[in-house]
Formats: C-alpha cells, sequence, structure tokens
C-alpha cells in the first residue's frame, strides 16, 4: 500500500511540476510576444484634420495580428489650437474611414507614412510654437494659409506642406503674400500634375490641374495652358 502511495505522489510530482514548467514557458513566452510583437503608431485624419494614436500586437516577422486595434486620440497644441480657432475644420465630403499613417513602431524600429511631412513640420515649431505666435500675429493671411495646408492634406500632397510653410514663414507678410502663397501652390500643383501625366496617371492628374485653377488669375497663361488641356479629355497634361 505504502508503495503504491509511493508511485502515485511521484506521478503527482511530475505532472505537478511538467504543469508549472509549460506554464512559466507559456508565461514567459507571451510576455516576450507582447514586448517585441506589440505595434504602435501615429495615424492623421484629412477629414478631422488631427491626429490619433493605435496600438495592436501581432506576430513577429510574420505579422499576424492577434488582437484588435485599439485607438486613443492624440493631443497637438498647434492643432488643438488651430480647431479650435477655426482656422482648419471637419470636411464632411470626406470618407471618415481614410487615416494617412504618420509612424508605425516595430521592434523598437520606426518606419514613416507621408503624413509624417505635415508632423514633423509642425513639431519642428518646438515648445514655443511659432505657427502659433505667427497666425496671431498674422490674423488674416492664417485665414489663408491653414486652409491651404489642409487642403494639401486632403489631396495626399504631404510633402509639399514643410516647403509651403517654409516659405509662407520667410515671406515679407504684406498684401502681395496671398497672391504669392497661389502663385507657389499653383506651380507644384502644375509640376506634380505633369510627372502624374508622364507616369499616365491621368485621372490624378486632372485633378491636380482642376486644383491648380482654383490658384490662379483669369489673365494668367497657365490658366488659358491648363483649360486648353482639360477641353480634351485626351490629351496630355504635360507642358510643352
Amino acid at each position: 500500500m505504502a508503495e503504491v502511495n509511493r508511485g502515485f505522489w511521484q506521478r503527482y510530482r511530475r505532472r505537478l511540476l511538467i504543469g508549472l514548467v509549460v506554464s512559466t514557458v507559456t508565461i514567459v513566452s507571451s510576455s516576450v510576444l507582447i514586448r517585441i510583437g506589440t505595434v504602435t503608431g501615429l495615424e492623421f485624419s484629412p477629414r478631422e484634420f488631427r491626429f490619433r494614436h493605435f496600438r495592436y500586437v501581432e506576430i513577429p516577422l510574420l505579422r499576424l495580428q492577434l488582437t484588435r486595434i485599439t485607438r486613443a486620440a492624440a493631443t497637438h497644441q498647434d492643432v488643438d489650437f488651430l480647431r479650435g480657432d477655426g482656422f482648419v475644420s471637419s470636411n464632411p465630403e470626406l470618407d471618415s474611414r481614410n487615416w494617412d499613417l504618420v509612424s508605425v513602431n516595430r521592434w523598437n524600429r520606426q518606419a514613416d507614412g507621408d503624413a509624417s511631412f505635415l508632423y514633423r513640420a509642425l513639431e519642428s515649431a518646438g515648445s514655443g510654437s511659432p505657427w502659433r505666435k505667427w497666425t496671431t500675429e498674422h490674423d488674416e493671411l492664417a485665414w489663408k494659409l491653414w486652409p491651404e495646408v489642409q487642403r494639401l492634406t486632403e489631396l495626399r500632397l504631404y510633402e509639399f506642406i514643410p516647403p509651403f510653410l517654409d516659405f509662407a514663414a520667410a515671406a515679407t507678410p504684406d498684401e502681395t503674400l496671398t497672391w504669392r502663397i497661389d502663385d507657389y501652390l499653383a506651380d507644384k500643383l502644375l509640376s506634380r500634375a505633369e510627372v502624374l501625366a508622364e507616369l499616365g496617371q491621368s485621372r490624378q492628374a486632372a485633378e491636380l490641374l482642376d486644383e491648380a485653377l482654383l490658384h490662379l488669375a483669369d489673365e494668367d497663361p497657365r490658366t488659358e495652358w491648363i483649360r486648353s488641356r482639360r477641353a480634351s479629355a485626351g490629351d496630355s497634361v504635360t507642358a510643352t
């Protein structure tokens, strides 16, 4: 009887030990998986002109998502100021589901998306927030500047934003600045339209040509050039 009891307890201890080892390995593996498989990032909504954080867990290397994506609004000093004072606003015509990537972090490695151009342009202002100061000091011109920035985000032309803001900041804020902003944007839009046309993306090129028209006066030679190209949908938009 005693021999039977000893055998039972030996088997019980063996199973208990195996269970503890398996549980420990599972807990450690799960902790490691969560630590190295956690993906975090930041994204931007052109519709709402705001940022938000996201987070989920995936299997490393395979990139198989294990958890649902959780999201939380991101506070940004300049964006909150611009939204609060009405310089930018929600555009109900855009799809609320469209968010553009600012950055994503995997394994402590960061990859940037197109919207990072906007984020870095605003972040470069630092704690002193010179854009808030500029906006306050040039209220009338700010009503021209920031809606144009928002429009560039709606067109997904994020890379235009940093040089555009640099141009506006360096320009003399006189009565010609509004015209110079329009001229600057028209040149950029036309240049991109030509590139898209050469790549065979005629629909996107036509959209940018129409956008450029909004920044040009009727007497501007570029206006007639655009209209002549848009009059025939089959024509190339590349300048000759």
